[in-house]
């Protein structure tokens, strides 16, 4: 049996002791784009934002919400506040053909302004 490279574990050690700590990524704008659910039932879809600031601050969330009543879609913005001990919740759709959601007949192509943007200033 083979025994593993000493050197090589000398050189993992080395490399990995000069990373500094390591942290997720934070931005002040997100792109959601809407995703495919296998599921046929309309389920309420909500965006949850989170972050570790303890100062809040302002979250403008943009999407088109579609009405089935009118089966029109409609711009909305929401803004929340947000903080570490403040997370937001935001209902974003309800139907199978949401700003979230695509149906079987609309993959792979481009779906013109749907999604979802989230823009703050932390």
């Amino acid at each position: 049996m083979r025994h593993p490279n000493r050197s090589f574990f000398a050189f993992c050690i080395c490399l990995f002791s000069g990373i500094p700590a390591l942290h997720a990524q934070l931005d002040t704008i997100h792109y959601i784009p809407p995703m495919h659910s296998r599921d046929t039932d309309d389920v309420d879809q909500f965006l949850y934002l989170s972050t570790p600031e303890t100062i809040p601050f302002p979250v403008t969330v943009s999407f088109r919400h579609f009405n089935p009543a009118t089966s029109n879609w409609a711009y909305m913005d929401s803004i929340v506040t947000v903080s570490n001990s403040n997370p937001a919740t935001i209902g974003v759709g309800f139907t199978t053909n949401s700003t979230v959601l695509a149906l079987v007949s609309e993959l792979n192509q481009p779906l013109a302004e749907r999604g979802i943007i989230a823009k703050g200033q932390k």
